[in-house]
């Protein structure tokens, strides 16, 4: 059965400069042109959206890998971004939770495959759409133009505090101007917003690995001495308190906390106990993860946070 044509692209401004403007044309990884291509789509369709996870991190200097262009979309104009993909030609994935290409990933509201049907599974991955009420519930929905210079929770990819290297990939460095960069969050809003996902997620085993490894990658940004892509001073509380007790190795250890372990766990119990912690998207308890009064005992929690 022949492959369906896909819907033509729409004309795009020349000063992109897309070299290859076809989504079906696009290699496998996620690369600028996607990423270009797909905040284009959303803007001149008035979608406030940003780009979001591993590849954001790396984009901050680290050296984690991505396979996948994730997007937080407004809410009410998550519909519109599904059309507007759509009709850009890009392959919305059929099988919903039964897809095995998502499942490193928090569960995604829409999402594309770059080739349907490939015995290398890597070469699917594509673009995922998320609502940003699930994970982002405290940031303004994002700007449809340029974040202004003072914008606490947004920037430009071609924002001049970001590094202007990457880590063996050159499609995820700082962008320039010219190139179209797309809308991503301050790398403090998007520390605080992956830690507080993580602390809701602590004891679950879906989707905790995935808000850990972002953790760790923004705790490795924050403790490199050669950037000033993140500083302890941007944080607000209680994430500045939590960076001190991973980057600063003499308050950690007269706190008997180096690493913020017990630290990251009184969080989860005040937290949910105060109604401030949503319940984690996913029920199954991580069966690794050792009974909480028990570590609540080991680390001399009050005792009272379990009630």
């Amino acid at each position: 059965m022949a492959t369906p044509a896909l819907v033509p692209a729409p004309a795009l401004p020349p000063d992109l400069s897309f070299s290859v403007p076809n989504p079906a044309k696009f290699s496998a990884s996620p690369k600028q042109e996607l990423r270009r291509y797909v905040a284009w789509l959303l803007r001149e369709a008035e979608v406030p959206a940003f780009l979001w996870g591993p590849e954001v991190t790396r984009i901050y200097g680290s050296n984690t890998d991505f396979e996948y262009s994730m997007w937080a979309v407004k809410d009410e104009a998550m519909k519109k971004a599904v059309q507007v993909l759509n009709e850009a030609g890009l392959r919305p994935c059929k099988k919903g939770r039964r897809c095995a290409k998502h499942r490193s990933l928090p569960f995604p509201d829409q999402h594309y495959h770059k080739v349907l049907k490939h015995f290398n599974t890597h070469v699917s991955h594509g673009v995922y759409l998320y609502r940003k009420s699930r994970f982002f519930p405290h940031f303004p929905d994002p700007p449809l133009v340029d974040p202004k210079p003072d914008d606490r929770y947004y920037m430009l990819s071609s924002d001049k505090r970001l590094p202007d290297w990457s880590y063996s990939c050159v499609q995820v460095q700082r962008m320039s101007k010219d190139g179209y960069p797309v809308i991503i969050p301050t790398p403090a809003r998007y520390l605080e917003a992956v830690c507080l996902q993580s602390v809701r997620h602590y004891e679950v085993q879906d989707g905790s690995d995935f808000w850990n490894e972002e953790r760790y990658a923004m705790i490795h940004i924050l403790e490199d001495r050669f950037t000033d892509t993140l500083k302890l001073d941007d944080l607000d509380e209680p994430w500045h308190e939590y960076g001190k007790l991973n980057i600063d190795r003499g308050y950690g250890d007269r706190a008997g906390d180096y690493g913020g372990q017990k630290y990251r766990l009184f969080l989860y119990l005040d937290m949910k106990k105060k109604g401030q912690l949503p319940p984690p998207e996913t029920k199954a308890r991580n069966r690794w993860l050792r009974p909480i009064p028990d570590l609540a005992r080991e680390w001399g929690l009050p005792l009272d946070l379990l009630d």
